[in-house]
């Protein structure tokens, strides 16, 4: 308001796309300043590079690869046997968040992550309603187990779209 009203623009947040599910889901971050997105095959990484408190790791999954009927019927049990949030993980409860506009579960756990050591850790399954099988899958990690989850990451996500 106060920058409008002495003629300055403010720039637009930049937005970069993380392309998962065999390049047909493209998911569009906001990016700005202070934060980082690096992207890999089938994998992208949100990050905040200025305090360094927490990240979100996104990919994807079908229902017809191992574990893909568990993860859609059972996300709690899929997490807790899985080694992918660590050794016997530690389930504190789960909440509501809403991703791009979709109100979806949050589980929320402590747990002991290779390399990070004591985290705290959250998990994600949200399905794009164009996608069929595919799930997405979110993991927020934030430093110390006792930390609070960086649930601002999550906003970033802003959109998504399906090439067929």
């Amino acid at each position: 308001m106060l920058l409008g009203a002495c003629g300055l623009k403010v720039p637009p947040t930049p937005t970069q796309t993380c392309v998962l599910g065999e390049g047909r889901l493209h998911l569009q971050i906001e990016v700005p300043r202070g934060l980082a997105l690096a992207t890999g095959d089938e994998v992208c990484l949100l990050a905040d590079e200025e305090d360094e408190t927490g990240a979100v790791m996104v990919a994807t999954m079908t229902t017809e690869q191992e574990g893909g009927e568990v993860l859609l019927r059972d996300p709690e049990r899929f997490f807790a046997e899985t080694t992918i949030i660590g050794e016997a993980p530690e389930l504190i409860g789960p909440r509501r968040v809403t991703v791009m506009e979709q109100e979806v579960e949050l589980l929320e756990w402590r747990a002991e992550l290779p390399d990070l050591g004591p985290s705290r850790v959250g998990t994600i399954v949200w399905r794009p309603r164009d996608q069929g099988a595919r799930m997405v899958i979110f993991l927020l990690q934030a430093a110390g187990a006792d930390s609070e989850l960086p649930l601002p990451l999550i906003e970033r996500f802003v959109d998504h779209h399906v090439e067929l």
